[in-house]
């Protein structure tokens, strides 16, 4: 039986060996071991956050027992993912998913047993790369590069033509920085991550969206942080609930995405920002406000960031990233605040990795004099696979309900299923999808979908034909069960 228990500081989820098995669908590839194709199919559900952090696997017997395998087989699988950094293995305790960086991809050596090319995936959000970013790569000549090479290659706040580009960019549009408010970071996953590092100890109270980003819940999850997830409405978080739960809680920090949220779309208007501009002024909170996808916002006009609207009054760390815009492949993110703060979050990041690569940070640096077009761009495509979407599914799910987003790259969808029953049965027809609680604070969201309209005509026509497939399997199994 699924089940969550609250510790006070995590929310711990179980899957017992049934609910397990419905979830791993058809695990099997022939060709490799059993032991291994049952750790690419587990290591698949962790990957996608479909078994959050936390959870606690069932035993090696009970797993086991219900597939028809061997313990040793089971307890192989689990070996595996140990070793790949997936789950950690106490004696005498049930394995346990582990959280950060190494469960958020799949290992080469097991990814090699999983690729399947007839499976139409879903999961991500992450766009092609504008044409610009290749002609600016190959653009570079050795008189660009011999000044970076002539110094030792690490700058711990980012080479300073990136910073004077991102202040300049976000001057021009309302924000007033300048490059000392400025630390360049390898993503924005890397922000978020350093200023949880910064902000939050175990036991310390983090509002969320809810949904939210699964990479802010996994960072701020792993400090052991007492996460409280606050609703999204349809113009954004619900700022009433918010404000009522920082006057009551008086949380550590806040991780909010304004503009184009992820995963719902939804953008907080002016005078809601402005509420919480007053409210956070009379309270001590950090707000992280994560602008990874206004960059996507369909409106050629946003609104203000919550750093513009709040300006002295709070501390507000404002995250960006090249990524969204560009190109997933290029990692540089950054992060605006105060300059002392900023030092602060440099020295923990060089535990981590010293500095971004130079070359990436030169190369988004001249991309990002040219980001106005390449935003208008960007919403010329992301409009079309928008409306693209809706009517696929108007046409052959027409009981599905979501808002239209303002932005980003996908669409939270309430199937009015279950999403991890319907999840299992996408990838039994061939299509990886991501189901709501891994965008949940609580593991909730358990009737909702994102899906991606950043692909082609043929992959939304193909994939939303199977998944009204798999919808129709989900809801017949379900009536037969109502049945007996």
């Amino acid at each position: 039986m699924y089940r969550q228990t609250n510790g006070g500081q995590h929310v711990t989820t179980d899957f017992d060996a049934a609910d397990l098995t419905r979830m791993l669908g058809d695990w099997s590839h022939p060709g490799a071991p059993v032991s291994k194709q049952l750790a690419v199919g587990l290591s698949e559900l962790i990957a996608s956050s479909a078994l959050p952090t936390g959870t606690r696997l069932p035993s090696q017997r009970d797993l086991a027992q219900i597939l028809g395998l061997a313990r040793g087989t089971v307890g192989q699988a689990y070996d595996q993912l140990a070793l790949d950094g997936y789950i950690d293995l106490q004696p005498g305790s049930r394995a346990r998913v582990r959280g950060g960086a190494a469960v958020l991809k799949t290992t080469a050596r097991l990814r090699s047993f999983s690729d399947r090319a007839d499976v139409l995936d879903l999961s991500s959000g992450s766009l092609p790369g504008l044409p610009a970013v290749a002609a600016a790569y190959t653009s570079l000549t050795a008189a660009d590069i011999e000044p970076l090479v002539a110094g030792d290659g690490y700058d711990p706040m980012g080479i300073l033509p990136l910073r004077q580009a991102i202040a300049d960019d976000l001057s021009a549009r309302g924000t007033p920085t300048s490059p000392d408010d400025l630390l360049i970071t390898s993503g924005s996953q890397q922000a978020v991550w350093l200023c949880a590092q910064l902000l939050v100890t175990a036991g310390d109270v983090a509002l969320l969206e809810e949904p939210s980003y699964r990479g802010a819940i996994e960072a701020l999850g792993n400090m052991g942080a007492r996460l409280i997830g606050v609703p999204v409405r349809q113009d954004g978080v619900d700022t009433e609930i918010l404000l009522h739960h920082i006057e009551r809680m008086r949380p550590r920090l806040v991780y909010l995405q304004p503009t184009a949220h992820n995963p719902t779309g939804a953008t907080l208007p002016i005078e809601k920002r402005r509420a919480l501009a007053r409210a956070l002024a009379a309270h001590e909170v950090t707000v992280v406000e994560d602008l990874s996808s206004a960059d996507l916002l369909f409106d050629s006009s946003p609104p203000p960031t919550l750093a513009t609207v709040v300006g002295s009054a709070a501390r507000v760390l404002t995250i960006g990233t090249a990524s969204k815009l560009w190109w997933g492949g290029m990692r540089v993110g950054w992060i605006r605040g105060e300059p002392a703060v900023l030092r602060r979050l440099s020295e923990i990041r060089k535990a981590v990795d010293l500095a971004g690569a130079p070359v990436d940070q030169l190369v988004a640096a001249r991309l990002t004099a040219h980001a106005e077009a390449a935003r208008a761009e960007r919403r010329r495509e992301l409009r079309t696979g928008r409306d693209l979407l809706l009517s696929a599914l108007h046409e052959r799910l027409p009981s599905w309900s979501y808002v239209t987003p303002s932005g980003g790259t996908g669409l939270w969808i309430d199937t009015g299923i279950d999403s991890l029953g319907l999840a299992e049965a996408a990838r039994k027809v061939g299509v990886r999808i991501v189901a709501g609680p891994a965008f949940s604070v609580t593991g909730g969201m358990r009737t909702h979908i994102r899906l991606p309209f950043g692909q082609s005509s043929q992959v939304t026509h193909a994939a939303t034909a199977l998944l009204a497939d798999a919808f129709r399997a989900v809801r017949s199994r379900g009536a037969a069960g109502q049945a007996r």
